[in-house]
């Protein structure tokens, strides 16, 4: 809670500074100084989502992120990487934890960032509940029929936004797969 406490102040500490008012010396050395402690965050956000993926805890990947997170505003919006692993990979890991409020809250903070636009922010939490739907409609599906084939399901839940079950199928820390021939039979965790 202290944490998020924290980043919101940053954020609006952040906000309140003129840039007018600061030097432009001081401000390259802020953003290069901020630049250097973002590429830590991710490296160590990168090294996190292997361990995590292999144990199934996602605690350190999170914390990680979310420090990441805190220093992307260096980068600026005609000057944005064609990647940025903390506003795109974690909202999909939160997706995949179901921690949809998480999802849409990073994609919140990279439109106030200005590294998205408003188009692209509503785009993402829109597919970010889409997911949710998309879960929530396979889980039960998968409760009242353990070992549904894979290959039926999109067919079965044609009602559902296909690319949003795409990524649940692919992501969902909740789906048990076991191999049954040439597809898998499902399981809820």
């Amino acid at each position: 809670m202290k944490e998020a406490i924290s980043m919101g102040l940053f954020f609006h500490n952040r906000k309140n500074v003129n840039p007018k008012a600061v030097p432009k010396a001081v401000t390259q050395a802020k953003d290069d100084a901020e630049a250097k402690i973002y590429f830590q965050c991710l490296h160590e956000m990168q090294r996190f989502e292997k361990i995590a993926r292999a144990t199934k805890d996602y605690s350190h990947y999170f914390a990680a992120g979310e420090k990441c997170l805190l220093y992307v505003g260096w980068m600026k919006r005609d000057l944005v990487p064609p990647s940025i692993p903390c506003i795109q990979d974690l909202p999909d890991t939160y997706c995949a934890c179901n921690r949809w409020n998480d999802a849409t809250r990073v994609y919140g903070i990279a439109y106030a960032e200005k590294l998205i636009n408003k188009q692209e922010l509503n785009e993402q939490i829109k597919f970010v509940r889409l997911i949710e739907t998309a879960h929530n409609v396979a889980i039960a599906l998968l409760k009242n029929e353990p070992g549904f084939l894979q290959r039926n399901i999109y067919k079965k839940l044609n009602e559902v936004d296909q690319d949003a079950l795409k990524f649940v199928m692919r992501r969902s820390i909740d789906i048990e797969k076991v191999k049954s021939g040439n597809t898998y039979e499902l399981h809820t965790n």
